[in-house]
């Protein structure tokens, strides 16, 4: 655990200073003080910690999609973007967006699936697609949110940010807002 711990320091730490292009294994391995094989024992390559690195934040944005959600819950995410700002920032553009996205949706798609069966929904477009929009929904939002002079209202943000992903989600799915609500609201229905 804490040679996991001290590889994906190494690669924020890494991340931060140069960005995730010019990053290479050898620099992550060599800043953690460990050996290439022992990386290649806990990652698949710099795409594997980077989705390591993406999952843990991940987590609450997607749980809203299909679960109840107290915005009041999102705060300690929202103050770990703000901390990480600058990282955050260089997750909002390019190859970096687009592996954050592929990731969150990948965590949303099981939710929705079991959501589109119980909940009564007629969902016109693929639940992976569908799991895209939302992804892509929520980065975007708390990306222009980060960069905004709005940050010193994280409860604000978060009061409306959850109400805005579950009406997409009641949008793309095609389902009854009012079944929509008593669905996530039952405990434990939507955890894959």
């Amino acid at each position: 655990m804490k040679t996991r711990q001290a590889l994906m320091s190494a690669f924020v730490e890494l991340m931060l200073a140069d960005g995730f292009d010019s990053l290479t294994v050898e620099a992550i391995v060599s800043r953690a003080n460990v050996g290439r094989s022992t990386f290649y024992t806990h990652f698949k390559g710099r795409e594997g910690i980077l989705q390591e690195s993406m999952h843990f934040p991940s987590l609450p944005l997607a749980r809203i999609a299909t679960q109840a959600t107290d915005p009041s819950e999102l705060l300690p995410m929202l103050a770990h973007f703000q901390k990480q700002r600058a990282l955050a920032r260089q997750f909002a553009e390019g190859a970096l967006r687009k592996a954050w996205i592929r990731c969150l949706a990948a965590l949303i798609e099981p939710g929705l699936s079991i959501l589109a069966v119980r909940g009564a929904a007629q969902p016109g477009l693929s639940i992976a697609l569908i799991a895209v929009l939302i992804a892509e929904l929520q980065i975007g939002i708390v990306t222009q949110w980060l960069a905004s002079r709005e940050t010193s209202k994280p409860l604000a943000f978060a009061e409306a940010f959850v109400p805005a992903t579950q009406a997409a989600v009641v949008a793309l799915l095609r389902c009854d807002a009012r079944v929509f609500q008593q669905r996530i609201t039952t405990p434990g229905v939507f955890r894959p």
